[in-house]
């Protein structure tokens, strides 16, 4: 049956009128944090300490601070000869109701060289995974213990194989010519940090995947000038408003356990703050170009696994939104920053808004919707043609057919 619009008019204006209010209130929340994040700067150092000091008495998300929350820096010209490499993936989940529990990764890769000798490169390359060991994540200790690999499981394998795919397009470029290497999305696996998989799915995704991958890219960073870096765009993170909670308790300590427990949400005085995000405040304190000050994460995840790698964070003013900007801890040294700031600047402009690399990789990635349905078909086919019986729910068949 068709979706019925009668049922959803009066709902939609409802609705729309609740978001009209709800952004009023924070507009002005934001206002407020702008005002409380300027007098945060100028005294960081004690919000630092009492940041670091409580770290285990409150419960929002915050990171580590090393200089005034406010500041913000131009880009620096950039070298006229450099390489920009960006990869990016989509993929074809398992379909639980098909003949096969296979899926497949396709990767984007953007490898562009500019200045006197400029060249580009683009391709994709799609990857099957049908085998036994490529489908579930089994524990060593407990081998009755297994993960099938598929949805945000799925996702965070992808994302490991595009950090994979930046090494390999690394490793072709002459060792003289500064590097730019960019992913989409964060370096963070926030969904493992739970309780949702066992430790050994944490080993295989975290410890053996992302960490020994971000390791290669690590020593390449020794023998040449490499900045590797993730973009997020549209960031909803509110970690550095969570440093404004910390600042404004109005308790002895920030013990939220404590104090707040039983106070509905809205109603706890650092709730003054509450709906905004990083980037509202951001978007006020950076003019385009500019990039704020560098934040280290403070998330379980980083905090157990990543070691070296641990994730710095920065905003960048695009001109077109404020986006958040990963990076491994090592791309900081020396002057680590400051390039990379200026290499990502020039690629956003020539890409109105958006990392014009980062933008051509998606394109090379995206499977569309008439593309699963052919893989799928393809698949079919091929499965009849050989001795594997084939099977398919009933809810798949009859999806296919028409009810008379």
């Amino acid at each position: 049956m068709p979706l019925d619009f009668s049922h959803l008019t009066e709902q939609i204006s409802i609705v729309a009128k609740q978001t009209e209010i709800g952004r009023a209130e924070a507009t002005d929340r934001s206002r407020n944090a702008l005002d409380i994040i300027r007098d945060a700067s100028e005294n960081y150092k004690s919000l630092s300490n009492k940041i670091e000091i409580n770290r285990r008495k409150y419960t929002w998300l915050v990171p580590q601070i090393n200089e005034p929350l406010t500041n913000a820096y131009d880009p620096p010209n950039i070298p006229e000869n450099h390489v920009v490499v960006a990869t990016d993936g989509s993929q074809i989940d398992v379909d639980t109701h098909a003949i096969t529990p296979w899926y497949l990764l396709n990767i984007g890769t953007v490898n562009i060289r500019y200045g006197t000798n400029p060249s580009a490169h683009l391709q994709s390359t799609p990857q099957i995974y049908g085998a036994d060991n490529d489908l579930v994540i089994v524990d060593p200790e407990n081998h009755l213990q297994r993960e099938t690999i598929e949805g945000n499981l799925l996702g965070y394998k992808r994302e490991v194989e595009e950090v994979k795919a930046l090494i390999k397009l690394i490793r072709d470029i002459p060792s003289d010519l500064p590097i730019l290497a960019l992913l989409d999305g964060s370096l963070v696996l926030w969904g493992l940090a739970g309780q949702q998989f066992g430790e050994y799915v944490r080993k295989e995704i975290i410890e053996d995947g992302l960490l020994t991958a971000l390791e290669e890219l690590y020593n390449e960073s020794k023998v040449r000038p490499l900045y590797v870096a993730s973009y997020i765009s549209l960031p909803n993170a509110t970690e550095v408003v969570n440093t404004l909670r910390i600042k404004i308790c109005e308790f002895p300590t920030p013990d939220c356990d404590q104090y707040c427990r039983e106070k509905p949400v809205m109603e706890r005085p650092c709730d003054q703050v509450a709906q905004v995000l990083d980037r509202h405040i951001f978007q006020e304190l950076l003019q385009p170009g500019q990039r704020s000050t560098l934040f280290a994460s403070r998330s379980s995840v980083v905090d157990k696994y990543y070691g070296i790698h641990r994730v710095l964070f920065f905003y960048l003013n695009t001109g077109n939104e404020i986006a958040r900007i990963e990076i491994p801890q090592w791309v900081a040294e020396e002057e680590g920053v400051n390039n990379l700031h200026g290499l990502l600047n020039n690629q956003v402009r020539l890409g109105n808004g958006y990392p014009v690399s980062l933008a051509e990789a998606h394109e090379q990635a995206i499977v569309r919707v008439s593309e699963q349905d052919l893989f799928w078909q393809l698949v079919n086919s091929k499965i009849s043609n050989t001795q594997i019986q084939p099977t398919t729910s009933q809810k798949s068949t009859a999806k296919r057919q028409r009810w008379t």
